[in-house]
């Protein structure tokens, strides 16, 4: 399923709700938390399956029984998903990242969208049946349903890959296939996905996890950068304002949002400036003013720069 057939999946579920498509047809059932969801589920073999997630809104919670038997391998597409773990820190995951867990220490799970959106893939691995029908590419490594969950040991130790090219070539290859070539492309992306973590020594790439006063405070520098877009803000003030040490702020900052301060305010207000560009009949110049810039010429050419056309441009091929 493409991104935009899943965004078209989503805009059918109501406020508060979610979608869930698969062998059972569908179900809606409420999310704990202002937002929808849609979720395609594609059974694959007898010891893996695939879910597509859509989720919209600003954050939801999930509750399952605790399964230690099954490895959870979650790989992000686009937007960015946090899980508020059960120490209080926050962990995030966003576009070509990946996140492998036991899901018995996910029973209940607190989920934020720093971004408004994510999209992502999730996949189930039963340990037990994937030792009962170990695929021949696996064996030949030394890959067992076993010695995954003793290379998670015990607790809440998420496996973690930070973003690459590699990562990133596989989700898009599932994202794009056609559905009649989805289930053997996923089965074999997914054994790619186990020899990745197979390679990767606990704790050689440690998940960022933020104590959770410090995500509290960069959610409220977000507010205050996206209140006024008139408005322009520097690390100290912002420090100052919301009694957060400069060093943290920025890194916390990027941790969430997934970019550094100034970079992500580039982005959203020249997407704020296309929203308006689509939906109102301001003039550039006034449009430019709005989200920040005194000289029209400035703003055009960073719209362009984010946005790859001119705002008149983009006007009118809206």
């Amino acid at each position: 399923m493409t991104p935009q057939e899943g965004r078209a999946l989503l805009e059918r579920v109501p406020e508060g709700q979610c979608l869930t498509v698969g062998p059972e047809g569908e179900r809606l059932r409420p999310l704990d938390g202002a937002g929808r969801c849609a979720e395609w589920v594609v059974p694959l073999t007898r010891w893996a399956g695939l879910r597509w997630c859509w989720y919209a809104g600003a954050g939801f919670c999930t509750r399952h029984p605790p399964d230690a038997g099954t490895l959870a391998v979650s790989l992000g597409l686009e937007g960015r998903l946090g899980w508020q773990m059960g120490d209080g820190t926050g962990l995030y995951l966003g576009p070509g990242e990946l996140v492998a867990r036991g899901r018995d220490c996910c029973a209940v799970s607190r989920f934020s969208l720093p971004l408004g959106w994510y999209a992502g893939l999730d996949f189930s691995v039963d340990l037990e049946g994937l030792d009962e029908n170990l695929p021949p590419a696996l064996a030949a490594a030394g890959i067992t349903g076993a010695a995954l969950r003793e290379k998670l040991g015990s607790g809440c130790r998420p496996l973690t890959l930070p973003a690459s090219e590699e990562l990133r070539r596989i989700g898009g290859a599932l994202a794009q296939a056609e559905e009649g070539r989805l289930v053997p492309l996923a089965i074999v992306r997914l054994e790619e996905l186990l020899l990745l973590l197979w390679e990767t020594e606990p704790g050689s790439h440690p998940a960022d996890r933020w104590p959770r006063e410090q995500v509290r405070a960069v959610a409220a520098v977000h507010d205050t950068l996206t209140a006024d877009l008139r408005r322009w803000y520097t690390i100290e003030q912002l420090a100052r304002q919301h009694l957060i040490n400069t060093s943290a702020l920025k890194a916390v900052f990027k941790g969430v949002y997934g970019q550094p301060v100034a970079a992500y305010m580039r982005e959203y207000r020249m997407h704020e400036a296309a929203r308006q560009l689509r939906e109102t009949d301001r003039t550039v110049a006034e449009i430019a003013a709005a989200v920040g810039y005194e000289s029209q010429g400035k703003f055009a050419r960073v719209f362009r720069e984010v946005l790859g056309v001119t705002p008149t441009e983009y006007r009118r091929g809206k």
